[in-house]
């Protein structure tokens, strides 16, 4: 009992341990200021047509105690205008995680939306450099009219494409995008049709602006590997130590 018991464990601790590999993450800490040097791993981070600043990461996902910082952003587009062109893009390099080892990405991120932001992202990644792109399905963040000042934590781009694997010209992008849905923006009593406004944060209080700002942080790229082949062993091994004690 104790010998399966022991085998059990170890099975469920390979299984854990296969669960994600980082390729690179950036916290954003490291000094008084803040830093775009990834934490882990190797990649740059840019704006797309934004400014960028470094303020408190505190309520994100980050563990540090002290000289927590994220990645604020400001200077998106006006209401009704440009939806997908701003935001931040990233580029890493994923050469040497390859199928079958491995079997998809994925891009995560905490966002703290300010009362003026949008609260809608879309998340895009390339394969070419940004030559093309692949876009994600649009995000709401927060069911409550007014979730600004609010962090968001763990949201995630899965990407099961074989050509994002093994690939030093992967690259995602998370952009703010009008609403693809119908709402009113109580502030001002403002009715919208879908996709043809930005949806503030803070809807019955403010009204947006292009001066709000996302705060990112905790944005990393995983490798997520092909767990079968290890759990299957264990599990046949166990197999075999049932059929001896038979």
């Amino acid at each position: 009992m104790k010998v399966t018991s022991l085998l059990i464990a170890s099975i469920v601790s390979i299984a854990s341990a296969q669960a994600a590999t980082t390729i690179t993450q950036w916290t954003f800490n490291g000094s008084a200021s803040g830093t775009d040097v990834p934490s882990t791993g190797v990649g740059t981070i840019s704006n797309i047509v934004v400014t960028n600043t470094f303020a408190n990461g505190a309520g994100s996902s980050d563990p540090a105690l002290t000289g927590n910082s994220g990645y604020n952003t400001t200077g998106y587009p006006l209401q009704s205008v440009g939806s997908g062109t701003a935001g931040i893009g990233i580029a890493v390099s994923t050469v040497g995680f390859t199928a079958p080892a491995f079997t998809s990405l994925e891009v995560s991120f905490d966002l703290r939306l300010s009362n003026a932001s949008s609260r809608w992202y879309r998340a895009d990644y390339t394969t070419n450099g940004g030559t093309t792109w692949t876009f994600g399905t649009p995000t709401r963040l927060g069911v409550p009219l007014n979730v600004g000042d609010t962090w968001f934590n763990g949201n995630v781009l899965s990407i099961a494409d074989p050509a994002a694997l093994n690939n030093a010209a992967f690259g995602a992008r998370i952009v703010s995008v009008f609403s693809p849905v119908a709402f009113t923006q109580f502030n001002n009593n403002t009715a919208f049709a879908a996709n043809t406004a930005y949806e503030v944060a803070r809807n019955t209080t403010s009204s947006y602006a292009g001066s709000g700002t996302w705060r990112f942080d905790m944005v990393t790229v995983t490798a997520v590997p092909e767990p079968s082949s290890a759990l299957l062993g264990g599990l046949g091994a166990l197999a075999l130590i049932r059929r001896r004690r038979k």
